[in-house]
C-alpha cells in the first residue's frame, strides 16, 4: 500500500531577503489561521523564524511562481534552500541563521469514516483582517528600525487545554481524551483506507488551492509594496538633493554672514580710528591756536628788537671796514712770513734727509769697521716687563727702575753692590752713582719693535747672499726672549714675526730682485737641535739614523781653517720661496723640547740652530757664489735652585749650563789669543767653530731680563757678552768662484 502524501509546508524562505515594507505585508497573511487536518489539528507549521533582511531587495514571486511544483515547498527542499543561505552568509562573513523548527504534521489515517474536520473549511481569502493590517504596520515599523525578526502564529496550530478533565479541545469542536491512542483500520478494511485517502486528499486538494490563492494576494500585494517602494526612494532622492542644496545655500550664507561680520568689525574699528584722530585734530587744533596767540606777542617782540638790531648792524659795518683796512695790511705780514715758514720747512726736510743719509753712512762705515776689526758684533736686548712680573707700567715699556739706556749703546744697571765703588772690570765699571755701565754695538729699549730691531741686522743677511758666512746667534738667561726674539709669534700677527721668518723674507725678495741682473739661486734649509750633548733633526724627528759632526775639506787641505762643518743623516729641504719654509718653522717648532720651570713658562731645553745654504750662479758674468746663514737660538742658562729642576729637567740644565760653559771657555780662548781653541768640549762649540773663529761675518744678540731678582744672572750675561764683543775672530773673506 502506498503512502499517504506528505502535507505542503509554509515556508518563510519565500520572503526572505525582501525589504521591511514587503515582510511586514506578508506576516498578516502568514499568521491567518492554516486549515486543519483531518483530527483537528493544524496541517501548517506554525515555526517562529528570524528573517535575515539583506541589503539587497530580491524579487517575490510572481503569478507564474504559482506553477511551481508541489515538492517545491517540500521540507527537504526548503533544507536545501536554507542550506545555501547559510553558506552565502558565512561567505559575507556573518553566522549562518538557524534553521526554523519545522514540524510535519499529516493527516491521520485513523480518522473516522464521514467525519467532517476542519480541513475541509475554505480558508478566507481576500483582504486581511484590521488586526492583520496592524500587525503589518508594526512590522513595518520594526523593518526600519533594522529589525529583521518576523514571527508566524497560527491560532489554529496550538490547540487548546481544558484545565477540568485534562482534556483538549481541537479547532473542530470534538473533544479527545488526554493521552488515548490514535484508532487505525485494520489491515483488511480496504476500503475504510481508501476512504480515508481519498478525504486525506481532498483536504489536502483544499489546502493546495488555498496556499496558491495566498500566494497569488502576497505576490500581488508584494508588487504593489515594491511600487511605493521605488515610489518612496525618488521621493527620498528628490529629498537628499534639496537637503544638499539648502545645505550649500546655507554654507553660502554663512560665509556671507561671517564677511559682512568682519567688514562690519573693520568699519567699526575704522570709525573709532576716526574718531581718536578727530579728537587729536581737536586737541591740536586748541594747540595750534594758543600757539599763534603766543607767536603774535613774540613778532611784536621781534619787531621792537629789529630795529635796535638795525642800529647796531649799521654801527658793525663801519666797524667792519676798519678792520678789513688793518686786515689787508697783517696778510701782507702773513704772506711774508709763510714764504719764510716754506724756506725754514725746506731746509729743515733737507737737514733730515742729509741725517737720515748720515746715520746710514754711520752704520755702513760701522759695519766695515767691525768687519775690518773682526770682531764679533754684539745687540742687547732689554725685555719690557709683562703681567705676571708685577710693577708694570703703561705695559711694561720703557719703565723699568734699575736700568738706563742712552746713546744707542750704553746700558746702566743700578743696584748696590758689595766691594770696591771704584772696582773696574773687563767691559763694565762702577760710577760713583753705583751704576754699572756696559758698552754695546746697539742697545735696544723695551720699546723697540720686531721691525727696528731687524732692520740692524738686515745688511748681515744681505751678506749671506753675497757669499758671506753669516752666524746669528741669541744668548741669554732663560725667560729672556731670546726665542722671541729669533721666532717670534706668527700668531700674534705679522708684526711679531722673529728675526728667522724676516731673514728668509729677505733672502727670497732680494733673490728676486736680482734675478733682473742675471742672478739664480738655489736656497736649501734645514733645522737641528742640540739635546744632552745629542744631535736631532727637528725637520725628522722620527728617525732613528745617527747625527754626527764632520770636518769637510774643501781644498784637499786638513788646515782647520780651510775646512767646513758637516752634519751626518740630516734633512736638507729645497725651497723656492718663504711659503715653503714658513711650514718647515712650525714643524720644528712642534719637535723642539720645552718645559716648564719656576722660571719660564715654556723654557726651552735645547740649542736650535736653523741654516740657509745660498748658492748663486749669474749667467750674465758667469759669476758664482756660495752664502750660508746661520741662526741660532741657545738654550737659556739657569741656577737650578732657583728653577726647581729636578730628574730629566735637572739633567737638561746640567748639559745646557754646560755647554754654555765651555762656550764661555771658547770665547776667552779666543780673546786671550790662545793657541788651542777648546772647540770639541761640546757639540755646540764644534758645531758653530766657523761661526766664532773661522771666516764668517758672527753677531750676538744678549738678551736682558728686567726682573730685580734676576740681576746676577743679568750681570753675568752682560759681562760675557762684554767679553764677545772684544773677541777679535778676523776678517771675514767672500766665498766667490
Amino acid at each position: 500500500m502506498s503512502e499517504a502524501p506528505r502535507s505542503p509546508l509554509i515556508t518563510l524562505n519565500a520572503v526572505e531577503g525582501q525589504t521591511p515594507k514587503a515582510v511586514a505585508a506578508v506576516k498578516p497573511q502568514l499568521q491567518a489561521p492554516a486549515p486543519a487536518g483531518p483530527e483537528g489539528r493544524s496541517r501548517l507549521p506554525q515555526p517562529q523564524t528570524r528573517l535575515p533582511m539583506p541589503s539587497t531587495h530580491l524579487p517575490l514571486p510572481t503569478r507564474n511562481g504559482a506553477s511551481k511544483r508541489k515538492q517545491d515547498f517540500t521540507p527537504d527542499v526548503q533544507q536545501t534552500v536554507g542550506g545555501k543561505k547559510r553558506k552565502a552568509d558565512a561567505m559575507r562573513g556573518a553566522p549562518p541563521p538557524k534553521m526554523p523548527n519545522i514540524v510535519r504534521r499529516t493527516a491521520s489515517a485513523t480518522t473516522r469514516p464521514g467525519t467532517r474536520t476542519a480541513a475541509t473549511a475554505k480558508p478566507a481569502v481576500g483582504r486581511p483582517p484590521a488586526a492583520s493590517r496592524a500587525g503589518a504596520s508594526r512590522g513595518a515599523a520594526a523593518a526600519k528600525t533594522g529589525a529583521r525578526t518576523v514571527t508566524t502564529r497560527g491560532s489554529a496550530s496550538k490547540p487548546a487545554v481544558s484545565k477540568a478533565g485534562g482534556m483538549t479541545r481541537s479547532n473542530s469542536g470534538s473533544t479527545i481524551p488526554k493521552g488515548a491512542p490514535v484508532k487505525k483500520r485494520p489491515a483488511w478494511d480496504l476500503k475504510g483506507r481508501i476512504e480515508d485517502m481519498e478525504k486525506t486528499m481532498r483536504s489536502m486538494q483544499s489546502e493546495k488551492e488555498a496556499i496558491t490563492q495566498q500566494k497569488e494576494e502576497i505576490t500581488q500585494h508584494s508588487d504593489n509594496i515594491q511600487q511605493d517602494l521605488l515610489t518612496l526612494q525618488r521621493e527620498n532622492t528628490t529629498l537628499r538633493q534639496r537637503v544638499n542644496e539648502a545645505e550649500v545655500t546655507l554654507r553660502d550664507l554663512q560665509s556671507k554672514n561671517r564677511n559682512m561680520e568682519d567688514d562690519l568689525e573693520r568699519v567699526n574699528r575704522q570709525k573709532k580710528a576716526v574718531e581718536r584722530e578727530r579728537d587729536d585734530l581737536e586737541s591740536d587744533l586748541q594747540t595750534s591756536r594758543k600757539e599763534c596767540q603766543g607767536l603774535k606777542g613774540t613778532i611784536a617782540q621781534q619787531a621792537a628788537a629789529q630795529e635796535g638790531i638795525k642800529a647796531e648792524l649799521q654801527l658793525r659795518n663801519s666797524q667792519i671796514e676798519t678792520t678789513n683796512i688793518a686786515l689787508q695790511a697783517e696778510k701782507g705780514a702773513v704772506a711774508s712770513l709763510q714764504a719764510e715758514l716754506a724756506e725754514a720747512r725746506d731746509k729743515i726736510a733737507a737737514l733730515d734727509r742729509q741725517l737720515q743719509q748720515a746715520e746710514t753712512d754711520r752704520r755702513v762705515l760701522h759695519n766695515t769697521i767691525q768687519e775690518l776689526k773682526g770682531n764679533i758684533r754684539v745687540f742687547a736686548r732689554l725685555r719690557p716687563l709683562l703681567s705676571p712680573d708685577g710693577n708694570a707700567a703703561n705695559d711694561g715699556l720703557d719703565d723699568i727702575p734699575h736700568f738706563d739706556w742712552h746713546d744707542g749703546n750704553i746700558l746702566e744697571l743700578d743696584r748696590a753692590m758689595d766691594g770696591d765703588p771704584n772696582e773696574t772690570m773687563s767691559g763694565f765699571k762702577r760710577t760713583e752713582s753705583q751704576k754699572i755701565e756696559f758698552s754695546f754695538d746697539r742697545v735696544f729699549a723695551p720699546s723697540s719693535s720686531q721691525g727696528e730691531v731687524f732692520e740692524e741686522i738686515s745688511q748681515l743677511v744681505q751678506s749671506a747672499l753675497d757669499g758671506y758666512k753669516v752666524c746669528i746667534f741669541a744668548y741669554g738667561q732663560t725667560g729672556s726672549g731670546k726665542t722671541h726674539t729669533m721666532e717670534g709669534n706668527l700668531e700674534q700677527g705679522p708684526e711679531q714675526r722673529g728675526m728667522i721668518p724676516r731673514a728668509v723674507e729677505q733672502v727670497f725678495r732680494t733673490a728676486e730682485r736680482l734675478r733682473g741682473k742675471g742672478w739664480e739661486y738655489k736656497i736649501s734649509a734645514s733645522f737641528l737641535e742640540i739635546y744632552n750633548e745629542s744631535l736631532r733633526d727637528l725637520l725628522d724627528s722620527k728617525s732613528d739614523k745617527k747625527m754626527d759632526i764632520k770636518m769637510k775639506d774643501n781644498r784637499g787641505s786638513k788646515d782647520n781653517k780651510t775646512n767646513d762643518v758637516h752634519v751626518t743623516n740630516q734633512v736638507v729641504v729645497d725651497v723656492n720661496s718663504e711659503d715653503e719654509v714658513y711650514p718647515l718653522l712650525k714643524k720644528a717648532n712642534k719637535h723642539r723640547a720645552v718645559a716648564a720651570t719656576k722660571c719660564n713658562d715654556r723654557s726651552s731645553r735645547s740649542h736650535s740652530v736653523f741654516q740657509l745654504r745660498i748658492k748663486g750662479q749669474n749667467s750674465l758674468t758667469s759669476e758664482s757664489c756660495a752664502g750660508m746663514l746661520n741662526l741660532v737660538d741657545l738654550a737659556g742658562s739657569e741656577q737650578v735652585k732657583k728653577s726647581g729642576s729636578q730628574g730629566k729637567q735637572l739633567q737638561e740644565a746640567q748639559s745646557i749650563n754646560k755647554s754654555l760653559s765651555n762656550l764661555s771657555l771658547v770665547i776667552t780662548a779666543l780673546s786671550n789669543k790662545e793657541p788651542h781653541i777648546p772647540y770639541r768640549n761640546s757639540k755646540l762649540t764644534y758645531l758653530l767653530q766657523n761661526s766664532l773663529g773661522g771666516n764668517s761675518k758672527t753677531l750676538m744678540f744678549v738678551n736682558v731680563s728686567p726682573q730685580e731678582e734676576h740681576l746676577v744672572e743679568t750681570v753675568n750675561s752682560l759681562r760675557f757678552a762684554t767679553t764677545v764683543n772684544q773677541c777679535n775672530i778676523g776678517t771675514a773673506q767672500k766665498k766667490v768662484k
